[in-house]
């Protein structure tokens, strides 16, 4: 079975449960950008719910290909990034262990945010430990024969496993949550709760 998928930023524990369900993963890299999506940012659980972390983007036109478009830099928004998920996941169990690699890859300054997401991306897969690959697109394509097209899936209604979250007692379960939820709060685990 082939997959399809747009780029993501700590994409949606559902986006990973796809990749790892799949034989063949490929990456849309000719697509247009698509604001407000998980191309630029992700979800985590707050003590006061839901909070979206947002990689702020350069000036972008009107159907921009996604590969053009370039990440700024003007806010200090890598240390923020790092102080919020430091204070939402630092009584989780296993973001210790984590973090020291996260940090060194908040130093860099990728250009473009396909690099971005490709860099974090890899970081995740090293993490959970699956030695997969992203194929590429060369071309874009509206439709993909024998492939399921995950580029604009709606990943809050995808079917979701529970596990035990940091501020579940106050808040309930929080479903596909960016996949730094999942890793943060299961470790080792992570792998083997995705392919359920």
């Amino acid at each position: 079975m082939k997959s399809i998928f747009c780029t993501s930023f700590a994409a949606p524990i559902g986006y990973y449960k796809a990749y790892l369900r799949s034989e063949v993963n490929i990456l849309e890299k000719h697509e247009h950008y698509i604001k407000q999506t998980i191309r630029n940012r992700c979800e985590i659980a707050t003590a006061n719910g839901i909070l979206i972390l947002t990689v702020p983007l350069s000036e972008r036109r009107n159907n921009m290909p996604v590969a053009e478009v370039r990440i700024c830099y003007k806010s200090d928004w890598q240390r923020q990034h790092l102080k919020t998920l430091a204070t939402a996941y630092k009584s989780s169990p296993f973001f210790e262990f984590y973090i020291d690699e996260l940090e060194a890859l908040y130093k860099l300054q990728p250009e473009s945010l396909l690099e971005w997401n490709q860099i974090i991306h890899q970081q995740l897969l090293k993490w959970l430990k699956v030695n997969k690959a992203f194929e590429s697109t060369l071309a874009y394509q509206k439709e993909y024969e024998n492939t399921h097209d995950y580029r604009n899936a709606d990943w809050k209604k995808q079917s979701a496993s529970n596990y035990h979250q940091v501020f579940e007692n106050k808040l309930g379960f929080l479903a596909n949550l960016s996949i730094f939820d999942l890793l943060f709060n299961c470790g080792n685990e992570a792998q083997s709760i995705l392919k359920y």
